[in-house]
């Protein structure tokens, strides 16, 4: 598979951008934030007892092209926003859910990435987001973490993001299908809370498929 050329990486890029809408997202995370009323330590030792059994359900989004694990109990509520260039499913955690979480996935079917160029591309994704989001950038791929969960092979990167409505840990996979077809991930909690909620995040993108 050709490696992305400047446009086409540029393009993706821009879609990255658009489609996370990172400070929009960080909003909606205030939100439920906001809606929470259990203690956070209370509800984590609830959650360490319970995790076992939290059954998912899949949830195939024919549009986005790829099938999801859905945490079922209690349920989270899930929506997908669909353009011409890819479509985006986001799922989020329930009221009273400890930490309140945002988790965006989307698929690009227009450009393929072979593993040999995925990390400059990948780099140039999350500096995007960096950017939106008012933080450092990357200086090399070494920097973040590389990961095989599932189907998708790609790299993670975490940072904090500080807007008007608070301060939020975000994590970004960027990474590949076996087929070539690029995914990105934005996940935002709460900062200090994102690993309360990485054992979760963990189940779905272990479980997310292409159709």
């Amino acid at each position: 598979m050709k490696p992305l050329s400047f446009a086409q990486l540029s393009v993706f890029r821009l879609t990255v951008f658009k489609l996370t809408a990172v400070r929009l997202t960080a909003f909606k995370l205030a939100v439920l934030v906001a809606t929470t009323t259990l203690v956070g330590n209370v509800h984590a030792l609830e959650l360490d007892d319970e995790r076992a059994l939290r059954p998912f359900f899949e949830t195939k989004f024919d549009q986005a092209g790829m099938s999801i694990h859905v945490p079922a109990r209690p349920e989270w509520p899930f929506s997908t926003t669909n353009s011409q260039e890819v479509s985006v499913v986001e799922l989020r955690t329930p009221t009273n859910y400890y930490p309140a979480t945002v988790i965006q996935i989307s698929r690009d079917t227009r450009y393929g990435s072979s593993t040999e160029d995925l990390a400059d591309v990948a780099m140039a994704a999350m500096n995007t987001l960096r950017d939106a989001s008012v933080a450092p950038q990357l200086d090399t791929i070494a920097q973040v973490q590389s990961i095989k969960t599932g189907e998708i092979n790609g790299f993670v990167d975490q940072y904090a993001m500080t807007t008007e409505n608070g301060s939020f840990d975000m994590k970004v996979l960027v990474g590949v299908f076996p087929s070539g077809h690029l995914v990105t991930v934005l996940v935002s909690t709460a900062e200090g809370q994102i690993d309360h909620i990485d054992h979760m995040v963990e189940k779905i993108l272990r479980n997310v498929k292409e159709l």
